[in-house]
């Protein structure tokens, strides 16, 4: 799902390609039908920031802001709506659950419900007991079977507090380190397009906009 949504970022900036939105709706389709709630929203999010961040001047981002603001409001009105209508569907099943849980501010209980919440309990329990280093790449997936309900084998199902469980604070601030630094690196690239005046200008402004909607898209 995620190199769905990936691929639905490059093909949202690519302004020349013939079936762009053909392609854009297949993607978005085959999207919904993998169930990732989490990543939908996460692709969401990604193209409004980076649509609001590449305003040319003060007047224009803020009429971004109203508009972003209006499409997550309407977003997420829809998906109540699609929920109710297709529930038949496992997305919209598990997306109508989560909206209840979520209107209703019962995060841990939209949690307990789909088996997160022993797991993210777990992994804060193996943090604490190895707090600096961790207990090893890879290492909860072995253990994960003593609180899975079902006695499986799984991931923390969160990648910050996996990290924080098998790598500790070194592994875990270096992960921060990078991705700080590259959010950064791109925002300096934007200041340097914004200066630049040869015709691949446009070319560039795609460029850094798929670069810095897929680093949003990878960090949520």
């Amino acid at each position: 799902a995620f190199y769905v949504s990936a691929s639905i970022i490059a093909f949202l900036y690519l302004s020349d390609y013939k079936y762009k939105k053909m392609v854009l709706l297949a993607l978005f389709i085959g999207l919904f039908l993998l169930s990732k709630r989490s990543l939908v929203f996460a692709l969401v999010f990604s193209v409004l920031v980076t649509f609001l961040i590449t305003g040319s001047n003060v007047a224009t981002k803020i009429g971004r802001v109203a508009i972003a603001l209006l499409v997550a409001i309407v977003f997420v009105y829809l998906l109540r709506i699609l929920s109710g209508i297709f529930i038949d569907i496992k997305f919209f099943e598990k997306m109508a659950y989560s909206l209840d849980f979520l209107s209703e501010g019962d995060i841990d209980g939209m949690l307990l419900q789909s088996g997160r919440l022993d797991l993210y309990d777990y992994a804060k329990l193996l943090f604490h007991e190895n707090f600096l280093t961790g207990i090893g790449w890879g290492e909860f997936i072995g253990k994960s079977s003593m609180v899975d309900p079902g006695g499986h084998n799984t991931s923390v199902h969160n990648i910050y507090l996996q990290l924080l469980c098998e790598t500790g604070v070194i592994g875990f601030g270096s992960f921060l380190f990078g991705a700080a630094y590259s959010l950064v690196s791109s925002i300096r690239a934007k200041k340097m397009i914004e200066n630049f005046n040869g015709t691949e200008k446009d070319l560039y402004n795609s460029l850094f906009k798929i670069s810095f909607s897929g680093q949003l898209l990878f960090l949520l």
